[in-house]
């Protein structure tokens, strides 16, 4: 079995509700999310049918208010970037539901459903998860100052992201948890005109559904790994809106 921590060297790890990593004794991936990011998490929370998760897998620190709890979901990865032949979507692409039936077709797995956790690979993160590398000075760098400043610039400037309709498709689905490779989760710029976090309303907001971003799934995509177990571990903060920790997929 392996652990992968898909967690990005140099960042922060996703903020998120409910779920969390317990530390595992095998090889790890990391999902990684960049500094600052936070999901908004309904203070108090308890366990609905809007998300599948049962009252048996909320922690009893978040009767305290508390950001954070262990769990352990069915996870699946939908890598689109692989589907269209790409190392990297392009700035603005939204995965629509073609897509998305189309990835799943493609890696021979079945849809999401209740409680489920679901992310979506763009390749984004390559432009900027090497960053770190020789950084502060000692090491050989990955790339040059003037490359890096060129990529920060691209990762800045925009991102393929998931269309708003694949959103509220999953939102039928009750998953319990979304992520993605990018620092947001729908496309930049918009794809429709006033709705620019649509999925992070319709999603986090109306629903409680736990979005994390900038994961680090480019060894699961060369795994194949499309299916597997999650966790995520993230802090006790009480009266937080979310919370760092470190995802895992186990497979």
């Amino acid at each position: 079995m392996h652990r992968r921590d898909l967690f990005v060297a140099g960042a922060a790890s996703g903020a998120a509700l409910l779920l969390a990593r317990p530390s595992l004794a095998a090889p790890t991936k990391k999902l990684g999310v960049a500094p600052g990011k936070h999901e908004p998490v309904p203070l108090g929370f308890k366990a609905s049918s809007l998300t599948g998760i049962s009252d048996k897998m909320i922690s009893s620190h978040h009767d305290k208010n508390y950001a954070g709890a262990v769990k352990n979901l069915n996870k699946v990865e939908l890598d689109i970037a692989a589907l269209k032949g790409v190392a990297r979507l392009p700035k603005g692409y939204a995965i629509t539901m073609a897509d998305y039936k189309a990835a799943l077709e493609k890696q021979g797995i079945a849809d999401v459903g209740q409680g489920d956790v679901i992310l979506f690979r763009t390749g984004w993160t390559g432009l900027w998860k090497t960053n770190h590398i020789g950084r502060p000075s000692g090491m050989e760098k990955a790339k040059t100052d003037e490359q890096m400043a060129k990529d920060n610039a691209e990762t800045n400037d925009g991102e393929a992201g998931v269309h708003p309709e694949v959103c509220d498709y999953l939102a039928t689905k009750k998953i319990a948890m979304v992520g993605s490779d990018t620092w947001a989760l729908e496309a930049f710029p918009p794809v429709i005109q006033g709705k620019t976090v649509y999925c992070h309303m319709n999603l986090l907001v109306r629903r409680g559904v736990t979005n994390f971003e900038n994961l680090d799934l480019d060894q699961l995509s060369e795994d194949k790994a499309y299916e597997f177990l999650f966790t995520w571990a993230p802090l006790k903060l009480v009266g937080a809106t979310g919370s760092p920790g470190n995802p895992i997929a186990a497979y």
